[in-house]
């Protein structure tokens, strides 16, 4: 079933109707089985540029480690123009390596960013910018 979730985020993307915050939801879905794949190609793939998300991916492997549950989960979402702006943190996930054997990563606190997409002929992340922490 994995596959058809891909296949409806990535026609989200290429929709150029789709809001930021719907396009964010469709990357997540892909970002999330990208690193459960350890496909650093169709993670790549969602950003305009060089990612911390990428380059991640390529030490966790390099160890080799597959990150299981990459997930985020968000409170606030909010389009503006080209950007979606959230309250977002990472879920809990597990590093599994080559004997199947679990190791439980730290949560990610809550924090505050702007997404902006950039639409040619796809949506792809061309910036984020953190805000830190929400206000109370």
């Amino acid at each position: 079933m994995d596959w058809v979730i891909q296949l409806v985020a990535l026609i989200a993307l290429l929709d150029p109707s789709t809001k930021p915050c719907a396009a964010l939801t469709a990357a997540d879905q892909l970002r999330e089985s990208a690193w459960a794949n350890a496909d650093s190609v169709l993670l790549s793939s969602l950003y305009l540029a060089e990612s911390a998300d990428v380059t991640a991916l390529a030490r966790y492997e390099a160890r080799g480690l597959v990150v299981r549950g990459v997930r985020q989960i968000r409170a606030e979402c909010r389009d503006a123009g080209n950007s979606a702006v959230v309250v977002e943190r990472l879920g809990r996930s597990v590093a599994v390596d080559a004997q199947g054997r679990e190791r439980k990563l730290p949560a990610g606190g809550w924090t505050r960013r702007k997404v902006t997409w950039q639409f040619d002929g796809r949506y792809k992340i061309a910036e984020i910018a953190e805000f830190g922490p929400p206000k109370a």
